[in-house]
């Protein structure tokens, strides 16, 4: 509801006439609070409608499937279900959960699986039910013609682009090209989105415009006349849209372009601000859930700021560039630190160079998948290749809040003093100097007990720049931004104590993103979804995959860790995990994973100097045990969570017996140097 009142305050004063700010105000606010109400009636009555338990139904993907976490998700429309025999389906979409690729938008599938209800409120209206999809059998392609030609399309450029040697440029240029993800890895989608560069990826007003610039030097030897090529760029967007997907922002993309075009065979000309108020006004009108969606308001907000921006700065020659961008940064800013909470502060200089590498590799990329010359093809995943490092680079790059953005403008508006000028000159040269190479190695051998919120994550780093990590929590984005933080580009040993997602889920994409020469895992066949893939993708890089056993020893530097557990077979996973003892200067720590009582019982007798407290700190451990081990300083990395951990009872033990006890969701990062 806040977001939707942003948008409507967002049109109103876009409005030129601003003694009608008011009346236009408070009619979009009533107009969508009254939206807002009547959707969650409607959720109320669809889900009453969805049966419960196991069903067979028959209908259409109308989404692409995207993934997450426990799989492929999308929205399915059924037509029909089975009750004995095929009879009509009354309810509403389900968004449906696969564990497999079950094929593209527009698809006609027949699905077996779990039903329950669940509202559920998308962009494209509302889902009644959660199907959780055991089998699918694809009966057919889309029955609309204009649909299947896309879907041919997008074939044709994943087919090229599966020639493309470098895995992560080419799934990188499908974002570019088609607005299509999937295949980029969670690390660096995260990355970009830190670096600020994620909206090169959805797919908006600059693409459009190029794909309309190439499709006017094709047709322009036809001696077309202008209205001519205006119909023909109109049935092209028309088309492009559903390539793409139909995203927020191109959707507003395509409509503005539209609109232009539209003013072109009928002789009205169509202003920029006039063409971002028809499009939104249109749009909202025919999809009010827009108005809530994230990238919907970044586009329109970014558009804007372009649009202001471009006034400022005419005729300031390359100056004009940067303007532009600290024009949609600015505009975007509210938005991302209502949210998100955060801004990336370097963002218009990274897009300074990523833009224009992106466009490039759009152009090449296009134009290579649609002739099938190779060398293109390569050029263009180059090109893709550096707006990947340099997202990598930037992912660790200062991110800002309210106060960061507040001081940043206090001190652009300090430059039209002339004395300080040169000093916040000086200031921004040497703070984005110390940003771009990045902080050494530390002195002394250190861990770094990582904030991943609810999970588990460990850097240990020596004082000649080997790096160790242990556990990567769930988000890889989180999991990213701390190792870029700490300029770590290289692991020479990887550890995942156990199969469990709050423990291994943020090493998804990070094979790709770094150099790792060894990942340590054990072995155990009830292990999360997706525990096997990734172990799967370390190895299709190069990674050596090994499942220690007890008693190993691996020497990085002067960091010594010695593998103590598990002694023997555990049908527990959590007493199955890996447990280390890592030895720098005289010092030790242990990692003990989540094991239980049971796996503690048999590690013998310990006494590390500091603790990683088990599971979380959790009942799950043995209090005996933790009294036994006296540490003098006791670390519980645990974030936000509905299991009751830490609990207080092994907090008591804890604070009577380690010399000090932290905790990553008070104190954040925790650093402790053991030289």
């Amino acid at each position: 509801m806040v977001g939707a009142l942003s948008m409507a305050a967002l049109l109103a004063a876009l409005s030129r006439q601003l003694r009608r700010f008011g009346l236009v105000l408070i009619v979009l606010a009533v107009g969508i609070g009254s939206g807002y109400f009547s959707v969650n009636r409607e959720r109320a009555v669809l889900t009453a409608t969805v049966p419960v338990g196991r069903v067979e139904l028959a209908g259409r993907l109308l989404d692409d499937p995207s993934p997450t976490i426990r799989g492929l998700t999308a929205r399915f429309a059924p037509h029909t279900i089975r009750k004995g025999e095929w009879v009509a389906w009354k309810g509403p979409p389900l968004m449906a959960r696969f564990n497999h690729d079950p094929g593209q938008a527009g698809d006609e599938l027949v699905v077996l699986g779990e039903l329950r209800p669940h509202s559920i409120t998308t962009r494209d209206g509302p889902a009644a039910g959660r199907l959780a999809v055991r089998t699918s059998t694809r009966i057919s392609g889309p029955r609309d013609p204009l649909l299947r030609l896309a879907n041919a399309i997008r074939h044709r450029v994943a087919g090229q682009l599966a020639r493309v040697e470098d895995a992560s440029a080419s799934a990188l240029l499908s974002g570019f090209m088609v607005g299509d993800v999937r295949a980029l890895s969670s690390f660096d989608q995260a990355a970009m989105r830190k670096a600020g560069l994620s909206h090169l990826v959805a797919v908006s007003g600059s693409n459009v415009a190029l794909f309309l610039l190439g499709l006017y030097l094709v047709t322009g030897p036809l001696g077309w006349t202008p209205r001519r090529r205006a119909l023909l760029g109109l049935g092209g967007v028309a088309m492009f849209v559903l390539v793409t997907r139909w995203e927020p922002s191109v959707l507003r993309a395509a409509v503005m372009a539209s609109m232009v075009l539209v003013g072109k065979v009928t002789g009205v000309a169509w202003g920029g601000w006039s063409a971002l108020g028809a499009a939104v006004t249109l749009l909202l009108a025919v999809s009010p859930q827009l108005a809530i969606d994230l990238g919907f308001q970044l586009s329109v907000a970014a558009t804007a700021g372009v649009l202001l921006a471009g006034r400022v700065v005419a005729r300031r020659g390359w100056l004009a560039a940067i303007g532009i961008g600290l024009g949609a940064q600015a505009a975007v800013a509210p938005i991302l630190l209502a949210r998100v909470g955060v801004v990336p502060l370097f963002s218009p200089l990274t897009n300074l160079v990523a833009i224009p590498l992106a466009s490039a590799a759009t152009s090449l990329g296009a134009i290579g998948a649609v002739t099938g010359f190779k060398p293109l093809l390569a050029l263009a995943a180059a090109c893709a290749r550096a707006v990947l490092g340099l997202a990598r680079l930037g992912m660790g790059w200062p991110q800002v809040g309210w106060l960061g953005t507040a001081a940043v403008g206090v001190g652009l508006a300090l430059t039209r003093l002339r004395r300080l000028r040169v000093a916040l000159g000086l200031g921004v040269a040497l703070l984005l100097t110390a940003t771009v190479i990045g902080p050494s190695p530390p002195s002394v051998p250190t861990v770094w007990f990582l904030d991943v919120g609810q999970g588990d994550a460990a850097l240990i780093q020596g004082s000649h720049g080997e790096a160790v990590l242990i556990d990567a929590g769930t988000d890889p984005g989180l999991l990213g931004a701390e190792l870029a933080r700490r300029n770590v580009r290289r692991l020479e040993l990887a550890v995942i104590s156990h199969g469990h997602l709050d423990h291994f889920g943020g090493m998804r994409g990070l094979f790709d993103a770094i150099e790792v020469d060894a990942l340590w895992y054990p072995d155990h066949p009830e292990a999360d979804p997706g525990y096997r893939e990734l172990l799967a993708e370390a190895e299709q890089v190069g990674v050596r995959v090994e499942t220690p056993k007890a008693g190993w020893v691996a020497e990085v530097g002067e960091l010594r860790f010695e593998v103590i557990g598990p002694t023997r077979r555990y049908e527990n996973l959590n007493d199955q995990g890996l447990v280390l003892l890592l030895t720098a200067a005289e010092a030790t720590v242990l990692f003990p994973g989540d094991i239980e009582a049971l796996g503690q019982q048999a590690l013998g007798d310990v006494r590390p100097d500091v603790l990683k407290v088990p599971h979380h700190g959790s009942r799950t451990s043995d209090p005996a045990w933790l009294a036994q081990l006296a540490p003098r300083l006791a670390v519980v990395s645990v974030g936000e969570n509905d299991y009751g951990h830490p609990n207080p009872e092994i907090m008591a033990v804890l604070e009577q017996r380690a010399g000090e006890v932290m905790r990553t969701d008070e104190e954040g990062t925790i650093r402790v140097p053991l030289g």
